[in-house]
């Protein structure tokens, strides 16, 4: 049987930051309605954060969809309303409504359903059980990827149970959670790099660089590759360093050697110079 050929797909949290990427990464006179096909132009994934705040209307997922090349992977937050707001016991109809009817048209480049929980949600006995409902409820209707921002979660059975519905451990790097690596999905492992707003002034440069934190998550991939993994997911958020594009170079350079196949697309919208 011929090795698997591990497939990292490298993104940031979103596309429309005006007017801090313009100039930096996209090419001056870009307008937010022009962004996301611009983006798709320099990445193969991205991870959409806007839905965590509000669902958005049906005709916007479907201009997503026009906008998305066939290749190219998406992973989407789970609106708060529905698993923050609710403990994690989101009503059957909402939720199905938007994994299976709003997002459909994103169906064939779907990476991963994301829920975020707040650091508040720790592993108390009702958080516990309310986990287990969900991943028994939901991982075998769409592909799941939780997080989770207590450290008291980090223990053996919550990784069965997650390993056992197939659903993937978000590994955050954020302040509040030690960085480490856990996979529990059979096919994938999802990193988000996240960091902390403290010290950011805006998201055009790289602020606070981060260089031991990168090579953690490159020796990472490089330790899932030889474990035959499918793929790895990484999602760059601004306050990582202050400029999520940048972060993705950076990662880009770095896992060139690692023997992955790496989508990362051109690497610059059309008309901006090379970003990779």
């Amino acid at each position: 049987m011929a090795a698997v050929v591990t497939t990292v797909w490298l993104g940031t949290a979103g596309w429309s930051y005006f007017p801090d990427w313009v100039g930096p990464f996209y090419p001056a006179g870009t307008r937010p309605a022009d962004a996301l096909e611009r983006y798709t132009e320099a990445f193969r994934f991205v991870e959409v954060d806007s839905t965590f705040y509000a669902a958005p209307a049906p005709e916007t997922v479907e201009r997503w969809a026009e906008l998305m090349p066939a290749d190219f992977r998406v992973a989407v937050k789970a609106p708060r309303a529905l698993v923050q707001e609710t403990g994690l016991h989101p009503p059957d109809a909402a939720f199905d409504h938007f994994c299976r009817v709003l997002l459909a048209p994103l169906a064939s480049r779907l990476a991963r359903v994301v829920v975020q929980m707040p650091p508040s949600f720790d592993r108390r006995p009702e958080h516990d059980v309310a986990l287990r409902a969900f991943c028994s409820r939901w991982a075998a209707e769409v592909p799941l990827a939780i997080e989770l921002r207590d450290p008291s979660w980090l223990v053996e059975p919550v990784r069965e149970l997650m390993a056992v519905h197939d659903v993937a451990w978000v590994c955050n790097d954020i302040a509040g959670m030690p960085r480490v690596a856990v996979r529990t999905a059979r096919s994938c492992a999802y990193v988000r790099l996240i960091g902390s707003h403290d010290g950011i002034r805006d998201t055009a440069t790289i602020q606070r660089p981060q260089p031991e934190g990168r090579q953690f998550w490159v020796d990472q991939v490089h330790a899932w590759a030889v474990d035959d993994i499918e793929d790895v997911y990484i999602t760059v958020n601004n306050h990582y360093e202050g400029h999520a594009p940048a972060t993705a170079r950076a990662l880009a350079d770095a896992l060139h050697g690692v023997g992955v196949d790496l989508r990362i697309g051109a690497g610059h919208p059309e008309g901006q110079l090379p970003l990779f």
